[in-house]
């Protein structure tokens, strides 16, 4: 049993990389791919777990990208978390995404919430600004603070860092050695579900970019949905992916487990290798 879609406290995940392996040889998994947003901080304390514990860690990332104004998640497996150019580009992310946290933590600062500190938020190492204001009780849960402060609508909204195109996010991990897999394809946070139609036409636009991949196996997916990415996918000659977007365990759904709790194969990661070994 493997799970290609995991996060950490690298990103939004509520686990640290070392609890994540941890937990990931309580239930018995085989592999596990940690795939932070916009990060590769946490993979050597994930990788360095995994092989005290005996369990494959697969690197990993979620890259935030738009296309045609629109959001999509692009994840990138086994790549070369030493690789310049990935790191580069995450890097200047990152800086992008403080200065954004300091407005926000500034903005709430001036409405009065007087218990708050930028270098509070440095120090104590916080890989999200989000936890940091949950930590200090600005709000009971992530979609509190979203809707009353951080949100698009709310006080102390700033604005997020521009994201790279999906073109730019496949070959950063093309670069870095990687396969270029399309994150929840009927989950895209666009306000209405894509139409089977439009998911068609996406793919065929995302593998003439270099798309190797897309996730079948997910969550939120019906035996229906999983059946028709399955087929579109074959159609278009890209590999399957799966994994549970893991954040915690209360969160959509539990490490290792996909739609109708179902598990996802060891044999998606073997056919991965079969792939990269032809490049």
């Amino acid at each position: 049993m493997v799970d290609l879609h995991v996060h950490t406290t690298h990103s939004d995940g509520e686990l640290t990389p070392n609890d994540v392996v941890q937990y990931a040889c309580m239930k018995g998994m085989a592999a596990i791919a940690t795939t932070d947003h916009d990060r590769i901080s946490g993979i050597k304390e994930a990788f360095e777990k995994g092989k005290t514990l005996g369990i494959e860690v697969i690197s990993g990332v979620e890259l935030s990208t738009d296309y045609d104004e629109k959001s999509f998640h692009i994840v990138g497996l086994m790549i070369d978390v030493k690789n310049i150019h990935i790191n580069d580009i995450l890097a200047r992310h990152k800086k992008a995404s403080e200065k954004r946290n300091m407005l926000i933590i500034n903005k709430l600062i001036s409405l009065g919430f007087n218990n708050l500190s930028y270098e509070e938020y440095q120090v104590q190492g916080f890989q999200s600004c989000g936890r940091y204001l949950l930590s200090k009780g600005i709000a009971k849960n992530r979609e509190e603070l979203k809707k009353q402060y951080t949100g698009k609508e709310a006080m102390a909204y700033a604005p997020r860092p521009k994201k790279m195109t999906v073109v730019e996010a496949i070959n950063t991990i093309h670069n870095a050695g990687g396969i270029a897999v399309w994150a929840h394809p009927l989950a895209c946070k666009w306000g209405i579900t894509p139409n089977h139609s439009e998911i068609e036409q996406i793919v065929n636009k995302f593998k003439k970019m270099g798309l190797d991949g897309i996730e079948a196996y997910y969550p939120d997916h019906t035996q229906s949905d999983f059946e028709f990415i399955h087929s579109i996918a074959e159609k278009n000659q890209l590999l399957l992916s799966g994994g549970s977007d893991f954040h915690r365990d209360n969160f959509r759904s539990d490490l290792g487990k996909c739609f109708q709790n179902s598990s996802i194969p060891y044999s998606l990661l073997e056919i991965m290798r079969t792939h990269l070994k032809k490049f």
